[in-house]
């Protein structure tokens, strides 16, 4: 496993930035783990569409899944795929589909994203 993020704030510096950010955390820590991810650059279309669904319906809280990705989109292009888990969005952790939703919005044109494809085998 690999640790992704600590508290919303990814973790890319290594072990001294995740020591770091333990030690300055309030007393409930957030981690996300995983491990498979990829990270991909994608594009809105000429109408600021980016070619995935999340999963409607999903409890608060819950991750974001993809439910759709439209074919011909960059997402597909990418490989990107129904059941995989939208880390990060444009940099930022995000941990429900309203959160994601909300930094795809916002989001210029091109768009980095992590993913989480819960079986490695499936890539």
């Amino acid at each position: 496993d690999r640790l992704l993020a600590i508290n919303g704030k990814l973790v890319t510096d290594g072990h001294e930035q995740f020591s770091k950010r333990i030690q300055q955390s309030p007393p409930e820590v957030r981690l996300v783990v995983s491990g498979f991810t990829s990270a991909h650059t994608l594009h809105k279309d000429a109408e600021g569409v980016l070619g995935i669904r999340l999963c409607p319906g999903a409890p608060v809280g819950s991750p974001p899944v993809l439910s759709d990705v439209q074919r011909g989109s960059s997402a597909w292009q990418a490989g990107l795929r129904a059941g995989d888990v939208l880390v990060s969005v444009d940099n930022n952790v995000v941990f429900d589909a309203d959160t994601a939703m909300q930094s795809i919005a916002r989001s210029r044109r091109a768009l980095p994203v992590v993913i989480l494809r819960p079986c490695p085998g499936d890539g």
